[in-house]
């Protein structure tokens, strides 16, 4: 089974995640069982397997626990039909004890016998999704999320722009324009045939026509929402990075107009749209707690499942009948006929045990003992095999959670390379541009640029990187240029950790193009020939010589959030000549890509003005912040 759409819903503490499942599963299969569907039953008691109809299965897991009343659920419908195998399955976890996500549903739907793009593209959204969210309150993050799109007029624009930047949400949130004056009634039935097929994976905002102007000026011009258009702002939303709009794509009035009828959008559209939405949810990583009840579940489905062929095998046996020795009279019971009469003597009994397990007629004490082993090491052999089957579950589990954050790092990678392409095609054209200037002011001489000497080439990897910028008083080789104004005073383990996931040196060079800004920035101070801070010699390219790197790489401080919460992380060993502690906190730091996986930083402090140097504490994976995920 390819699954085309999930989703995660967390719900209000009061609420039981466990009945509002039952309650709206069993719902859901009334409405199907009044339709055109083939189910004769909607309803079902206790765990197991329960036909419904012809072509139609209702499997039910049920885990209970009276020592912390944690309640578990997993109930999957499966119906075959000419278009297919189709599985929708309903996971609900009541946790009263946990400190957190105490009621969290897990909504799964797939198809049999396809790839998942093409399960994405053919799995519509589950209308159970659509009876969940109308039934309870659902939150992502701290962003209720709801089954149509919420028209905002501008008293509550405040709270489609806290929804985009909500930092714990893991959907996406869809903003929709008004084309203008009375047509937001008729926008909204657009949007909501458009956004059908993201239900549950994305929170949808219509912009009233008296809103658009209030909106867009509360959002930076990098990532604002003209009138007629949609745009779809994935997790993790960075105004202050100008590079992060390139990430939310925006959907053009031209493609919009083209699939509209009667004020509805028509055809394969919605789930286009949907499909960027769906792959990214199915993609990322299943948080902790949903894997592990995912996990106990499941288990608990292979017992029941083992318990039920067991119980088919044994029944299937026919029982013979007793027969009589012709020739003494004797009555002669078989072992299956002393099973299944009490009242056989019980020697007889035993006796047939004997036969039953090891083939013999006689009963002596060495055939006793020898059934005792027998039945011994049947047992054990099963309990060896359940643990087996346990293990493989694991290992498949593990194996699962390997591949999503593979599949991740590629679409991570991929959507990262498709954003630096867009900005070296810029970065060109101004290239191209400038040198046409130049040559038609008859200044073509200038045009030439110099290579980079060898010492400034990008290292081969991050060792080499690391190793060029740390103070080794017993190396015999002569210390790299960059050393004279950079140190590296950090652990090698979190660098050495990123450095597994880059194999060609991509992070190696990024993080190279920083070194070698900070490297020149401290020599222009030391020199005289700059003075200011940092972010002034960035944006002051073209009065000073020195290497630059694009502003928004750049963060001169975490946000005061994050700060609060884990300043400590950010606290990093210096020389005592920079701090009598031998530590200071580097808010500083340049980031050199967009990936939500690892988001690599550099975490650097700037002691230009104390002993002229910029110390570098850290090189590795994303630090806890507000948007980083437990997973």
């Amino acid at each position: 089974m390819t699954t085309g759409y999930r989703a995660i819903f967390r719900l209000d503490d009061t609420a039981d995640a466990v009945t509002v499942a039952e309650d709206q599963v069993r719902s859901w299969l009334r409405t199907k069982q009044k339709g055109r569907s083939n189910l004769e039953s909607a309803d079902w008691d206790g765990p197991g397997t329960h036909p419904l109809g012809p072509g139609a299965t209702l499997r039910v897991a049920e885990l209970d626990h009276d020592l912390d009343g944690s309640r578990r659920r997993a109930i999957r419908f499966s119906e075959t039909n000419p278009g297919g195998t189709w599985e929708v399955s309903v996971v609900a976890v009541s946790l009263p004890l946990d400190r957190t996500h105490k009621q969290t549903l897990y909504v799964t739907a797939g198809l049999a016998g396809v790839d998942q793009e093409e399960a994405i593209r053919k799995v519509a959204t589950p209308k159970v999704v659509q009876q969940l969210l109308e039934a309870v309150v659902v939150r992502d993050g701290d962003t209720e999320m709801t089954a149509a799109p919420q028209l905002i007029h501008g008293h509550r624009v405040d709270e489609a722009v806290d929804a985009i930047l909500d930092p714990e949400r893991s959907g996406a949130v869809v903003v929709a324009t008004s084309p203008g004056p009375g047509l937001d009634p008729k926008w909204v039935q657009i949007v909501s045939s458009l956004t059908k097929e993201s239900v549950g994976n994305a929170t949808v905002f219509v912009i009233a026509d008296d809103a658009a102007d209030k909106f867009n000026a509360a959002v930076p011009a990098t990532h604002d929402v003209p009138p007629g258009r949609v745009r779809t702002f994935l997790p993790g939303v960075d105004f202050d990075d100008t590079g992060d709009g390139l990430r939310h794509r925006v959907l053009g009035p031209a493609t919009l107009e083209r699939a509209i009828r009667r004020d509805r959008v028509s055809g394969m559209l919605p789930a286009v749209h949907a499909s960027g939405i769906r792959r990214r949810v199915l993609l990322s990583e299943l948080p902790a707690d949903v894997r592990r009840t995912m996990d106990i579940l499941t288990k608990e489905e292979a017992r029941e499942e083992r318990l039920v062929r067991v119980e088919k095998t044994v029944a299937a046996k026919p029982v013979p009948p007793i027969t009589t020795d012709t020739g003494t009279g004797e009555i002669i019971l078989t072992p299956e006929a002393v099973a299944a009469d009490p009242n056989a003597p019980l020697l007889k009994r035993i006796r047939a045990l004997v036969r039953q397990w090891l083939g013999k007629t006689e009963v002596t004490e060495e055939s006793i003992d020898e059934l005792g082993q027998k039945l011994s090491k049947t047992a054990a052999e099963s309990d060896v095999a359940v643990e087996q089957l346990d293990e493989m579950i694991d290992t498949n589990t593990r194996l699962q959670l390997e591949l999503e954050q593979a599949l991740a790092r590629v679409d991570d990678v991929e959507l990262e390379a498709g954003m630096q392409a867009q900005a070296a095609a810029a970065a060109e054209r101004e290239a191209h541009i400038l040198r046409t200037r130049l040559v038609k002011a008859g200044a073509a001489e200038d045009t030439y640029v110099e290579p980079l000497p060898v010492d400034w080439q990008s290292p081969e990897d991050l060792q080499e990187l690391i190793n060029r910028i740390t103070e080794d008083a017993d190396s015999s080789e002569e210390p790299h240029p960059a050393l004279s104004y950079v140190v590296f005073t950090g652990d090698l383990a979190p660098t050495m950790e990123i450095q597994k996931r880059d194999p060609v040196g991509r992070y190696a060079s990024a993080f190279w193009e920083y070194v070698h800004c900070l490297h020149d920035y401290a020599e222009l101070k030391a020199g005289g020939e700059f003075s200011g801070s940092l972010h002034q010699y960035l944006t002051a390219e073209g009065t000073h010589s020195g290497h630059v790197v694009p502003l928004d790489r750049f963060a001169s401080r975490e946000s005061a959030s994050t700060m609060q919460r884990w300043a400590d992380e950010r606290v990093f060993p210096v020389p005592t000549t920079v701090s009598e502690t031998g530590q200071v906190l580097m808010g500083s730091h340049f980031k050199p890509t967009n990936e939500n996986t690892i988001a690599p930083r550099l975490h650097f402090h700037d002691d230009t003005t104390g002993t002229g140097k910029v110390y570098i504490g850290y090189i590795g994976r994303h630090l806890t912040n507000t948007k980083t995920k437990d997973s």
